[in-house]
């Protein structure tokens, strides 16, 4: 069982370990350190969001890395953000989170109803005719806005937020 000292070296965030979560997230440190591959195939709910996060932000926050995290659900997607902001809580930590979805999700146009490529046309139509709202408030001639620098200023301060925040 992962001793007190190791779970917090690990940034483990929850008082128990499941069964077989500690040979995968001291089998995903040691990938991450010795930068080998891993492939993961393990059954919903043994805890592989938070076992692979764990140890991959340690290392980073080590070596001053960046992580990638994808999935394929927002579901998923909500999980992965929710434990990174339980980490930095509980290990009081200052750190940063991208949280990026499919430009449609993220885009404040009222397009959710759009199909896909009807958004893509939409989008393009707006882009090319600089015509988009909330994109002219980041760029200008090819750089941020003084608005925009100033927002991701405050962004950065925030640490970890979902999309929707």
């Amino acid at each position: 069982m992962l001793s007190e000292k190791r779970k917090k070296e690990l940034l483990f965030p929850h008082e128990e370990v499941r069964k077989f979560q500690e040979d995968l997230i001291l089998d995903i440190d040691q990938t991450i350190k010795n930068k080998n591959k891993l492939i993961v195939s393990a059954p919903t709910g043994l805890g592989k969001t938070v076992s692979a996060l764990a140890p991959a932000l340690n290392q980073s926050l080590k070596e001053n890395l960046v992580i990638w995290f994808l999935t394929n659900r927002h579901t998923q997607h909500k999980l992965a953000v929710d434990t990174l902001k339980l980490i930095q809580d509980q290990f009081n930590l200052k750190f940063n989170c991208v949280d990026l979805l499919g430009k449609r999700w993220m885009c404040g146009q009222a397009v959710k109803e759009l199909f896909s490529q009807e958004f893509n046309e939409f989008c393009k139509t707006l882009t090319e005719k600089n015509e988009c709202e909330f994109l002219n408030r980041v760029k200008a001639k090819n750089k941020l806005t003084v608005e925009a620098q100033g927002f991701l200023e405050r962004l950065s301060q925030k640490g970890v937020l979902h999309n929707e925040e």
